[in-house]
């Protein structure tokens, strides 16, 4: 009897990936997009405009003449909101210990991360370029600062991507190609004790006096020497197809292929099936979205869990632009949730959860994302 896991093992070497010399642990970056985040990180099916070059180029057919858009947002973990909660209520006891250690609970070296990414993305027709800078920080506290215990932990990527959605009458379907630069720095978060050379050597660096661009070259320099940098290129391909008016079944290969410092990346390969109804009320136009996803199908290690993704999404237009949205969804087991309100200026908030571990209910990490969006 042929498991789960030995089947995605045969079909990756069926797809030819079986011949590469090396396949890296790590993925390749896993932005997606607010918009996805809050639908359950769906979208295969669905996903249209210039953040279809990371979850599925064949989104780029059908764009407008020309779309601009550049956002900025910022996330914060539920663990660092707990922090400053432990803290608002426990201050008035800082010069009492005792009473201060019966207030602790048990919080030990739990990681606080917080987020930023800033995206600069412009389509014209089928054609999209993206500029994705997208940073995660993790810092962590033992005893709820009572003993500092400090950690510190970065994964930065940098991403250009452009690529290219096609029409295919024949077969009735559309598919899109993406082409990628990643730049990133990972400095695999750890605890930093007194005896942490490498740790206080770039803390000593920073901590120098300067401000010039020498200067922030030079600090530069010493953090890189810390962390590790890579880079590299990449492809990413899909393909969507209509079944009646509302239903669109679509497949997205992401890293396929994708080189990072002469490893290849593990591949994903996502599909996915979305209902996608709209309806007029009033000169207004309501659209409607169901999808459903399996990703990460090459990957054998994958647990199923993070492998089913759900959404439902609503969005209201006014003179043939987006005015208001809703998304609610399913990741790793855990809901999102999305609002989006505005008109060429936009404001959004995004709950994300994504699950840290290979079993269910092991390390949610939680994050509320704040976005601001200009769309021309």
């Amino acid at each position: 009897m042929v498991t789960a896991a030995y089947f995605r093992l045969l079909l990756i070497g069926v797809l030819g990936l079986g011949v590469y010399p090396s396949l890296a642990v790590e993925r390749g970056p896993t932005y997606r997009g607010l918009r996805a985040e809050a639908q359950g990180l769906t979208g295969t099916a669905s996903v249209q405009g210039p953040h279809a070059l990371f979850i599925n180029p064949a989104g780029l057919v059908g764009g407008p003449p020309l779309r601009m858009e550049t956002t900025g947002y910022l996330g914060i973990n539920g663990t660092l909101i707990d922090y400053a909660r432990w803290g608002a209520d426990n201050y008035q006891h800082l010069n009492d210990m005792d009473s201060l250690l019966a207030r602790i609970e048990p919080v030990d070296n739990k990681w606080a991360t917080f987020s930023n990414a800033f995206t600069l993305s412009a389509q014209f027709d089928d054609y999209a370029l993206s500029v994705v800078e997208d940073i995660r920080y993790s810092v962590t506290v033992g005893k709820a600062v009572i003993t500092p215990v400090p950690g510190v932990g970065m994964l930065s990527d940098f991403i250009l991507s452009f690529g290219r959605g096609f029409t295919d009458p024949y077969y009735a379907m559309r598919w899109g190609l993406a082409v990628k630069y990643i730049y990133r720095i990972r400095f695999d978060r750890r605890l930093v004790g007194t005896t942490d050379e490498e740790f206080y050597r770039v803390k000593r660096e920073w901590e120098k006096p300067g401000t010039g661009f020498w200067d922030h070259i030079r600090k530069l320099g010493a953090a890189s020497e810390v962390a590790e940098t890579s880079q590299g290129f990449g492809l990413n391909a899909g393909a969507v197809r209509d079944l009646g008016n509302d239903f669109t079944v679509g497949a997205a290969f992401l890293d396929f292929p994708t080189v990072m410092n002469s490893e290849w990346v593990i591949p994903d390969l996502n599909v996915g099936v979305s209902y996608h109804p709209s309806i007029e009320i009033m000169d207004w136009r309501h659209q409607f979205q169901v999808n459903a996803d399996l990703h990460h199908l090459l990957d054998p290690d994958m647990p199923w869990f993070k492998q089913v993704k759900f959404g439902v999404a609503w969005e209201g237009f006014a003179g043939g632009r987006p005015l208001a949205s809703l998304g609610v969804g399913l990741n790793d087991g855990y809901p999102t949730f999305g609002a989006r309100l505005g008109y060429i200026f936009y404001l959004s908030y995004t709950y994300f959860v994504e699950e840290v571990g290979g079993q269910p209910g092991q390390t949610p990490l939680s994050f509320h994302k704040f976005n601001a969006e200009l769309a021309f």
